[in-house]
């Protein structure tokens, strides 16, 4: 999130929650690997959520803890999936409806945390990354979401280049000795300049090109 337009305010940055993990861990065990993800949301679309256990997913400690938070795959990651497929199939529910009830976690996963932890009302959402190209998944956060929720493609930005570019930005800040990172999105007592630079041959001479 951006900063508010006030001086002392900070933008807030964090992870929400599973993003693609478990919905992609799951559809890998329910296929037996006939599919590693469920693409353009076509088995989320055809299965129905359980809002009991939405809820019951939902009362995850990770989604209430104060940012700045991050996480993995070590609490989203393929094990958690194997044992919340197994949590579903107890509760009787189709391979289509544990699909679509963690696609429909991450969609409420990052809804609440906007709802939580956002300081001011939201005006848009851009999204990026392979769950961007998941229509059910934007669908499910669209409904939950009183904006326009839009695709980083709309901005210009090929969402597979997002990486790169972020990347691209933190080493031309590192290049003139601006810090990359913010105290107040990683919990750091300070601001520090990221990563690392190995000068080559030409080291002198991008120096004095880039730094004019």
């Amino acid at each position: 999130l951006p900063p508010l337009s006030d001086a002392d305010s900070q933008p807030l940055a964090f992870d929400t929650g599973p993003g693609n993990a478990l919905m992609d861990a799951a559809v890998d065990d329910l296929t037996q690997g006939a599919q590693t993800y469920d693409e353009d949301g076509a088995l989320a679309a055809e299965g129905h959520s359980d809002l009991a256990w939405l809820n019951t997913l939902l009362a995850h400690p990770y989604f209430e803890r104060q940012p700045p938070k991050t996480t993995g795959r070590e609490l989203f990651g393929t094990a958690q999936a194997l044992r919340y497929v197994q949590d579903g199939v107890a509760r009787g529910l189709s391979t289509l409806d544990i699909i679509a009830t963690l696609t429909q976690l991450t969609a409420a996963s990052i809804a609440q945390a906007y709802t939580m932890f956002a300081p001011a009302p939201l005006g848009e959402v851009v999204l990026g990354g392979g769950g961007s190209r998941n229509p059910t998944l934007v669908g499910m956060l669209a409904a939950r979401l009183d904006c326009p929720v839009m695709t980083h493609e709309a901005l210009g930005i090929n969402s597979d280049h997002k990486e790169a570019l972020v990347f691209a930005v933190l080493a031309y800040e590192t290049w003139h000795a601006r810090p990359g990172t913010l105290a107040a999105l990683t919990g750091a007592r300070h601001a520090t300049v990221l990563g690392q630079i190995t000068p080559g041959a030409n080291y002198a001479t991008l120096v004095r090109q880039t730094r004019v």
